[in-house]
């Protein structure tokens, strides 16, 4: 779409998260940056309340209508569109497959050709959805998403609004309610708000100091000898599930922190038991919605670096792990201008890049809220996830939470780190990750 057919009144420029994640889209177009959704859906599910859903679905939440377009001096814009038609929304699709396995396994190859394929942002609408059915009783969702357009949270927002949107179609509602929360280009406008406050230089005062202490971690184990030969990365899995999982969130209430800085701290642990430095740094996806913010989707996450130093003990640990995630979050809102006036130090730290060599993601998966309102359907998520064989670290942990399981994804540069220290180190996380319910 030419630039002059955009209402100029409609044009938003990409947010820092945005901007950071379309350069490097630019920079290595056979990259592709996606945030992907599944669910396997068993019982009698209303299929045309269901496409009716996902539509007013799209109409609530206007990242899921952005356009990003570039203007002749290569500067990228967004704007907002109208939703697509109903029948546009969702592929609808019944799938003859001679058992469950033979319709997993096809599902899972669908997935991830939509998680591989291109998106032309100009044209597309951000948002890939499809209903597979086997039966009348079994289906499979797959939603799959342009990262520049939504992040971590997604699950979270989308499941829990989906389903009330679901149970308003399927109780006659023909309309979705009235927005009772913020939008993303609400957002975005209240970013270049901050951007212009040229006195707010309390996040580049931190940043700048905290990007001082900043450094890749230096292994202990040796690389191996032929990086080409076994570059083909290693990934390994962990989960927590029964009297284990319980206990660890015992743990996090007994001392005091979230789940996620319980792990983060268990992370660090192990990652100190296979370095000799002294301060270890990892980035991780911070979100940066503010209060108004809340159930919006949008691009808001930020990779940052937590710095964290070698402590004599668990607990002095742990209190550094939270006074750490403390200031982050406290000086996470941070904008072109403030990245500016950061400087060089920010480069490859701030929004993910090659400086560091670890990584960690956390996503809470599911909740009471992603449910159906009633009994008549089931939904497990991440049921067709497709298994995608990369990595963006030396050593990168991600971690999706459940109510009632954890699992971990451990995936390292086999051209970093042999796989003999990869199942050490995982071996130790899981050691570290063991706590007493007593």
């Amino acid at each position: 779409m030419d630039q002059d057919q955009v209402m100029e009144q409609s044009v938003l420029p990409l947010t820092l998260s945005q901007q950071i994640l379309h350069d490097a889209l630019a920079r290595n177009p056979e990259l592709r940056s996606t945030v992907s959704l599944s669910a396997r859906l068993v019982g009698e599910l209303d299929i045309a309340a269901f496409r009716a859903s996902l539509r007013d679905l799209v109409e609530r939440h206007d990242a899921l209508r952005i356009a990003i377009g570039t203007r002749r001096d290569g500067t990228a814009y967004q704007w907002f569109r109208e939703a697509p038609a109903e029948c546009g929304t969702v592929k609808i699709q019944r799938i003859k497959a001679s058992s469950e396995d033979q319709f997993t396994r096809f599902v899972r190859k669908v997935a991830m050709l939509d998680t591989l394929r291109a998106w032309d942002m100009s044209e597309d609408y951000p948002f890939r959805f499809r209903l597979l059915s086997r039966t009348a009783d079994c289906h499979a969702f797959l939603a799959t998403f342009a990262h520049q357009t939504v992040d971590s949270a997604t699950h979270t927002i989308l499941t829990r609004d989906l389903w009330q949107l679901y149970r308003r179609r399927v109780d006659g509602e023909s309309a979705a309610p009235a927005q009772s929360h913020g939008s993303f280009a609400e957002a975005v406008r209240a970013q270049l708000d901050r951007d212009l406050r040229a006195d707010d230089n309390l996040p580049i005062d931190f940043w700048r100091g905290r990007l001082e202490q900043a450094h890749a971690c230096a292994f202990t184990f040796t690389a191996p000898q032929d990086p080409v030969a076994t570059a083909e990365p290693i990934h390994l899995k962990l989960s927590l599930t029964g009297p284990r999982l319980t206990a660890l969130r015992i743990a996090a209430r007994r001392s005091k922190c979230s789940e996620l800085q319980l792990i983060q701290g268990a992370f660090a642990a192990t990652i100190f038991e296979f370095t000799q430095q002294r301060t270890i740094t990892f980035t991780t996806p911070v979100d940066t919605r503010r209060r108004a913010d809340h159930g919006v989707l949008g691009m808001f996450d930020l990779s940052l670096p937590l710095t964290l130093e070698r402590a004599a003990s668990w607990p002095e640990l742990l209190a550094a792990v939270r006074q750490e995630s403390f200031d982050v979050l406290r000086h996470r809102q941070v904008t072109h201008r403030m990245l500016t006036g950061i400087g060089p130090s920010s480069a490859g730290w701030i929004g993910g890049g090659s400086a560091g060599n670890l990584r960690m993601s956390y996503v809470r998966v599911a909740s009471a809220e992603s449910q159906p309102a009633d009994d008549a359907i089931q939904a497990d998520y991440g049921w067709y996830k497709p298994r995608l064989n990369r990595v963006s670290a030396a050593v990168e942990l991600r971690i999706g939470s459940w109510p009632d399981r954890i699992e971990f994804g451990i995936s390292f540069d086999g051209g970093q780190v042999p796989e003999s220290s990869a199942r050490a180190v995982t071996h130790t996380l899981d050691r570290l990750l063991t706590f007493s319910q007593a």
